[in-house]
């Protein structure tokens, strides 16, 4: 059943495609290549919002639909994915955050900290967010999810707190993915989407996003946002015990277990110092000695030692287990059909034709409709990625059409992607937390509307106050 149901929605979307591209008529100010390479974004469209096959598939299918349609070469098509640097960089800090997961650091850290807090309920709450949110700025969001839900499914079995009868039991599992999600908009590093708007902003609006031009939007957002998600949660969710009925010392033993810190821990914590040092100095580097590195050479750089012989945090075998390939599939493909979209006037197009009345509303205003929009387009996808893949062309070509700042208009839609807070299909981290069965999919959509007017409202203030800079 599932079988005839994809191949419907597949034959649906290849359909809709060709009717899009060889209807007879075309919409004023739309050429044909720009209707072919809508019909190619719809066909893409349906597939990422069913998953009628999935996402990397569909990434490779538009690297082989743009040429057939004659929108561009097929080499052409195959380097402005794969040739972009943006791979390179998503490359390495996926190895980078498998370093610090296998390294065995990320958990010693967070037991450390949680060792630190006692079991005082309501503040646990706080420490599994912040936790969630420091080091999913850095590592993968999936990566911290994974590593966080055995800690609190640990505690909540420790404390004989039932599934889906316990309030703390869905705040503690629900503060995993909101800690993990709100992290991710810290820095580039933090999303997959992150990483693909910064490409974007190259090629299609010639900006250079900085590491620091990223973090001075994205840290506000969290250190607002972070409050405001504890205050929810504990309304939403008042926990029914105070303190928890374990003995105090369990943490202290699980963090003598793992011993003293391992040369593969230091090691990782150098290297990704090291990369963190320049990914923040770059432009004073490129004032003082006018010289600049790329935040990809960084990555990669970074990536590579961990490999080097005497230091060998990862083996490749272990790597290539860990690293998404598949993601880096569907950004290449996604960055193929961005480039036509724009080339074609596709996107410029839609964004004059449904957004164009954005540009008369107050500056605080359009930053609450952007923000608005993406969340509600989030609830059709179950990638951050796909989500992107689909906004961020739009919005910078709204800005370019309304003669706006793009970095204004793409940079808050850019961040709220992160914010997938209504569905717990619409992340894959979400998934991981919900997995332990201790939360209903309804207990995350109640609790998720508080937070997600929240981002809304966080987000525009954030860029009302700091984006100019």
């Amino acid at each position: 059943m599932k079988t005839k149901k994809n191949f419907m929605i597949f034959t649906i979307a290849t359909l809709i495609m060709l009717i899009i591209i060889y209807f007879p008529s075309t919409p004023e100010g739309l050429n044909m290549d720009a209707k072919a390479a809508l019909g190619i974004l719809s066909f893409a469209i349906i597939l990422w919002m069913t998953e009628a096959i999935p996402f990397p598939v569909t990434g490779l299918s538009l690297i082989i639909l743009l040429p057939i349609f004659d929108l561009t070469s097929f080499k052409n098509a195959a380097y402005s994915g794969f040739g972009n640097s943006i791979i390179v960089f998503f490359i390495g800090i996926m190895i980078m955050s498998a370093a610090l997961t296998e390294s065995g650091f990320t958990y010693r850290f967070t037991l450390a900290i949680l060792n630190k807090v006692g079991t005082k309920t309501s503040k646990l709450l706080l420490v599994f967010l912040s936790i969630g949110a420091f080091l999913s700025m850095w590592v993968t969001n999936m990566g911290v999810a994974a590593i966080l839900l055995p800690i609190g499914k640990e505690i909540l079995e420790n404390s004989n707190l039932k599934p889906l009868k316990s309030n703390f039991g869905k705040g503690l599992m629900i503060s995993i993915a909101w800690g993990c999600g709100i992290g991710g908009m810290g820095t580039p590093v933090g999303n997959g989407a992150n990483v693909l708007a910064i490409g974007f902003f190259k090629d299609m609006a010639n900006i250079d996003i900085t590491f620091i031009d990223w973090m001075k939007v994205g840290l506000p957002s969290i250190l607002l946002l972070l409050p405001l998600s504890w205050i929810i949660l504990k309304k939403v969710f008042p926990p029914e015990i105070d303190y928890l009925p374990i003995k105090d010392d369990y943490i202290h033993n699980e963090l003598e277990k793992l011993g003293t810190i391992t040369s593969r821990e230091r090691n990782t914590i150098i290297i990704f110092a090291i990369a963190i040092f320049f990914w923040l100095t770059n432009p004073l580097i490129k004032n003082y000695f006018n010289m600049s590195i790329p935040i990809q050479s960084v990555a990669l750089f970074a990536a590579v030692t961990m490999f080097l012989p005497y230091i060998e945090i990862l083996n490749w075998d272990k790597a290539q287990k860990v690293i998404n390939w598949g993601a880096i599939v569907l950004i290449a493909g996604g960055l193929s059909l961005g480039e036509v979209l724009f080339d074609t006037g596709a996107v410029k197009w839609v964004a004059k034709t449904f957004l164009y009345n954005i540009g008369i509303l107050a500056l605080v205003f359009r930053f609450v409709a952007i923000v608005a929009i993406v969340q509600i387009v989030k609830v059709f996808f179950s990638s951050n990625t796909a989500t992107g893949l689909v906004v961020i062309p739009i919005m910078i070509a709204l800005a370019q059409e309304l003669n706006l700042n793009v970095w204004l208009i793409a940079g808050p839609a850019a961040l709220s992607i992160s914010l997938a807070f209504l569905l717990v299909p619409s992340s894959p981290t979400n998934v991981i937390p919900y997995s332990a069965g201790y939360f209903s999919m309804k207990d995350f959509f109640i609790s998720g509307i508080w937070l997600s007017l929240a981002g809304i409202i966080t987000i525009s203030l954030t860029f009302l106050i700091f984006g100019s800079l």
